[in-house]
């Protein structure tokens, strides 16, 4: 049920789904950074072998979120005619997965990838 006084879902309805086990990789922690290269080994280069799945993950859910999107009908013309302020459901699920795309997932999916991204090493240009 929408929260009336924010237009968004009650927690309650959505929670969050625990994490299989399974699904969590563990990251040995006793293996460093390569000291010949700079670049990450070990547990570095796991992390960012890890969010690159997360990355595809994430790309694959924002593909979902704009088919539902796209799958929405369009508001009538007669709503916007009329100077009505309340907004029919489609239009409300289409600007929540506007914002989520625009604002949480789409900067995610970047910061997510410019870290899972290796870093340059000393000896190439704007390097270290």
């Amino acid at each position: 049920m929408l929260e009336k006084s924010t237009g968004v879902p009650d927690r309650q309805e959505f929670p969050l789904p625990a994490v299989p086990r399974q699904a969590v990789r563990r990251i040995p922690s006793d293996v460093m950074k390569n000291e010949r290269t700079g670049r990450p080994g070990g547990a570095e280069a796991a992390a960012q072998e890890e969010l690159r799945r997360i990355v595809a993950d994430l790309q694959a859910i924002e593909t979902r979120l704009r088919t539902v999107r796209g799958n929405l009908p369009l508001p009538p013309e007669t709503a916007t005619a009329e100077g009505n302020d309340e907004m029919d459901l489609a239009t409300e699920i289409r600007s929540v997965i506007d914002c989520v795309l625009r604002d949480s997932l789409g900067p995610a999916i970047r910061d997510l990838r410019t870290a899972a991204a290796e870093p340059r090493s000393a000896e190439e240009p704007g390097g270290l």
